[in-house]
Order: C-alpha cells, then sequence, then structure tokens
C-alpha cells in the first residue's frame, strides 16, 4: 500500500466509475436474461447500485458514479437526453447537500476534476488522433488504437486533476 502512494498510484486501488460502469453491464447482461421488461430491468439496476454504494462505502467518488449513472438510466427511463455536465453538475449539488465538507475531500476533487476533464477533452482528443490514425496507414491496428483510446481517456481526466495531485503530493508521477 506504501509503495502504491508513493507512486501515485493508490487511486488504482479505488472503486471508480469504471468500477460502476462495469457492474452496470454485468447486471444488465443477467438481467436481460431473466427479465424482458425494459423499466423493471433498469429499476432493479438502480437499486442494486444504490445497494453496491452501502456495501463499498459512502465515498465521494462512488457516491458521484453512482448518482450520474442512476441519473442517465432514469433520463433513458422518461425518454429524455442525459447531459453529462448537468448530471456531474447535479451529483455535486447532491452529494454537498449530504455533506458540505465534502468539498474538501481530495477524491470529491479528483473523481469530479477528472470526469469533468473526460467530459470536456475525450472528443477533442479523439479528433485529433483520429486524424493522426488516418494519416498513417499502419497506425490502424485493433491494439494500435485500443492503446490510443485508452490513453486519450486517462489524458483527458490528467488535465484537470494534475495540479490538484501536484498540490497535495508535492510531486507528480
Amino acid at each position: 500500500m506504501e509503495e502504491f502512494k508513493n507512486s501515485n498510484l493508490s487511486h488504482i486501488l479505488a472503486v471508480s466509475g469504471t468500477h460502476i460502469s462495469i457492474l452496470i453491464t454485468l447486471f444488465s447482461v443477467f438481467l436481460d436474461r431473466i427479465i424482458n421488461n425494459y423499466k423493471i430491468k433498469n429499476t432493479i439496476i438502480i437499486i442494486l447500485l444504490i445497494f453496491f454504494l452501502f456495501i463499498v462505502g459512502n465515498t465521494p467518488s462512488v457516491l458521484r458514479a453512482v448518482i450520474m449513472s442512476c441519473l442517465v438510466i432514469i433520463s433513458k427511463l422518461v425518454y429524455r437526453k442525459s447531459n453529462n455536465i448537468n448530471n456531474l453538475l447535479l451529483s455535486a449539488f447532491i452529494i454537498l447537500i449530504i455533506n458540505p465538507y465534502y468539498l474538501f475531500d481530495l477524491g470529491f476533487q479528483l473523481s469530479f476534476l477528472a470526469t469533468l476533464g473526460i467530459i470536456l477533452f475525450v472528443k477533442i482528443f479523439e479528433n485529433i488522433t483520429s486524424y493522426i490514425l488516418k494519416q498513417n496507414k499502419k497506425l490502424k491496428f485493433g491494439i494500435i488504437r485500443y492503446i490510443i483510446s485508452t490513453s486519450v481517456v486517462s489524458a483527458s481526466a490528467n488535465i484537470l486533476i494534475i495540479p490538484i495531485v501536484m498540490y497535495n503530493t508535492n510531486n507528480l508521477s
């Protein structure tokens, strides 16, 4: 654990939005086999996400991921288009109503800034890398595309969290 902290990789051990996405996918695949009703299936997924939230602890990053996921599912249930920025801001509002001191929690700051970075910058980086891939025929292999796409998400998240990490740890991984 100490080595993870020293190398600024302790966030890898934390439950994040990626884990929530994987859970939603697993729940959906499982429930698709036993439930045909779309609304009932998604309602059960929301209940399971809330149950998962209490199992892993009510940390700000997990709370953000669960609230945002529930908002996306609810928007589908009521046939509305979901907006990631609105979902992010609404989840921040809900979390800060629950506990205003979460604003000073490093997990809260990193989770929201990383998510905001992904929302704001992924499309820009994808357009740039798409242009580069079109120009270079050698980069059209699947593994290279996968590495580039995961790097785009990581770079997008890191743009906004690097200053916070540097301020809190006095170094940059």
